[in-house]
C-alpha cells in the first residue's frame, strides 16, 4: 500500500504509434496540441484527467538511454511499460536500465502492458510476462506491485482494466490505494520576484492538491501564512489551479525573506525542516562521491552545499537493510546509503512521505558536473 498519492505517470515503449494509443486511452481522446506542456528532447509531457482526478504522463522512448529521461522518472510516481508480445530479446539490456532508473528514484509500482494483437498463441502472453516480470524483481520490484494487463487493441475491456487501476470504486477506494485520500497542497517555489514594494510575486508548479484565489497559504520553512491575491496561468489571470499547472501567484509581502525552494502548502503541520538527510545515491559518473567531501545538492528547486559524512552499501542478501560495510568513496555504478547535512534548514522529505520533495541530485562543486542521483531514505528532524 503506498503512502502517496498519485500524480505522474512515465510512460515507457518502443512503438511509437502504439504508445500513442496508449495515450489515447489515457487522454479519453486524440492526442493535440493543447495537451503538451513540456518537451525534453523526445519525450512529452501531456496533462489528464480521470473522473476529475487530474494527472501527468511522461511519454518516454525506450530507445532513448535510461540516463537522458532522468528528468522524467525524477518526478513520476509509477511506471507504465508497452511492449508487444514478441519483442526482441535484445531490448531487455535497455530495458533493464529503464528499470533500474526508475527503481533508483524510487518508483515501486509498475503496469506492464503486453500487445498481443498480433498473435493467437496465448502461451506467448505468459511467457513474455514471465520474461519482463524477472527483469522487475531483478531490480527489487515487488511483485504484489506489478500489474500486467493484455492489450488487444482500444476496447472496452482494456479500458476497463486501466481505470480499475486508477479510478475508486462506488465506495471511494481504488484499488491501488493510490486515491485514498484527498492530497494537500503542494508547490515548490522556482522563482520569486518582486511586483512593488508591498507585493512579490512567485512562480512554480504545483505537484499536488489545488490553490484557489484568496486561500490561505503557508510558506515553509518561513512558518508564515499569506493570502493568494491572484493567480496567472499562461499569462492569464485564472480562479484555481491544480497539481501538473505551472502557475505564478502574488501575496502580501514586503521583505525578502522568501526565496526559491522554500514549499508552499496549506498547512503549517505538513511538513518540518532538516539539516540532515540519508539518501540512496547511484553515482552515474566517474567521479567519486567521498566522505568529508561537500557537494552541491538539488531536491526540487533546492540548491545548496551539502557535507557527506558517511557512506554505506547494503548487503544483496536476505536480510532486509542489512549493512555490507562502510565506504570512503561512492565509485561509479555503486548504490549506497549517503548521510549528507547543510548549515540551514530545507524541506526536504523521506520518499515515504512525499516523493515529490525527496529526489536529489549531487553534483561537483566546482564543475557543476552531474555525479549522482537518488532519493531520500530518512530525515534527521533533531
Amino acid at each position: 500500500m503506498l503512502p502517496v498519492n498519485l500524480n505522474s505517470i512515465a510512460l515507457l515503449g518502443k512503438d511509437s504509434s502504439k504508445v500513442d494509443d496508449l495515450m489515447k486511452v489515457f487522454l479519453g481522446k486524440d492526442i493535440v496540441k493543447n495537451d503538451l506542456t513540456d518537451e525534453i528532447s523526445e519525450n512529452l509531457i501531456y496533462n489528464f484527467q480521470i473522473k476529475k482526478k487530474r494527472f501527468t504522463i511522461k511519454k518516454i522512448n525506450v530507445e532513448i538511454p535510461a540516463e537522458e529521461s532522468i528528468n522524467n522518472y525524477n518526478i513520476s510516481d509509477i511506471l507504465v511499460v508497452y511492449f508487444p508480445v514478441d519483442y526482441n530479446q535484445k531490448t531487455d539490456t535497455i530495458l533493464k536500465n529503464h528499470i533500474f532508473m526508475a527503481n533508483t528514484f524510487g518508483i515501486e509500482h509498475a503496469i506492464v502492458v503486453i500487445d498481443t494483437s498480433n498473435t493467437l498463441d496465448s502461451n506467448k502472453f505468459v511467457k513474455t510476462r514471465t520474461r519482463i516480470k524477472d527483469l522487475f524483481t531483478n531490480r527489487n520490484f515487488k511483485t504484489s506491485n506489478l500489474r500486467f494487463i493484455e492489450y488487444r487493441g482500444i476496447s472496452k475491456l482494456f479500458m476497463r482494466d486501466i481505470d480499475d487501476y486508477f479510478v475508486p470504486d462506488n465506495k471511494g477506494k481504488a484499488k491501488n490505494n493510490f486515491l485514498d485520500k484527498t492530497p494537500d497542497l503542494l508547490l515548490s517555489i522556482n522563482n520569486v520576484f518582486k511586483v512593488d514594494k508591498n507585493h512579490v510575486g512567485i512562480n512554480g508548479r504545483i505537484s499536488c492538491g489545488t490553490l484557489t484565489l484568496g486561500q490561505e497559504i503557508y510558506i515553509l520553512p518561513l512558518n508564515q501564512k499569506f493570502k493568494v491575491l491572484e493567480i496567472q496561468k499562461s499569462h492569464q489571470s485564472i480562479k484555481n489551479a491544480t497539481n501538473g499547472d505551472n502557475i505564478g501567484l502574488m501575496i502580501k509581502h514586503r521583505n525578502n525573506f522568501i526565496k526559491q525552494g522554500m514549499v508552499i502548502t496549506d498547512s503549517q503541520d505538513n511538513l518540518r525542516s532538516t539539516k540532515n538527510i540519508e539518501a540512496q545515491i547511484v553515482n552515474l559518473n566517474g567521479t567519486p562521491v567521498k566522505v568529508n567531501e561537500s557537494y552541491i545538492l538539488r531536491c526540487h528547486n533546492i540548491e545548496t552545499i551539502g557535507h557527506v559524512n558517511l557512506i554505506n552499501i547494503k548487503s544483496k542478501g536476505k536480510v532486509k537493510d542489512k549493512i555490507k560495510e562502510t565506504l570512503d568513496t561512492l565509485l561509479l555504478g555503486e548504490k549506497g546509503l549517503v548521510n549528507i547535512s547543510f548549515r540551514e534548514p530545507l524541506i526536504i522529505t523521506g520518499n515515504n512521505q512525499n516523493k515529490h520533495l525527496s529526489r536529489i541530485a549531487i553534483l561537483d562543486k566546482d564543475t557543476r558536473e552531474l555525479i549522482g542521483m537518488g532519493v531520500v531514505k530518512s530525515v534527521n528532524y533533531k
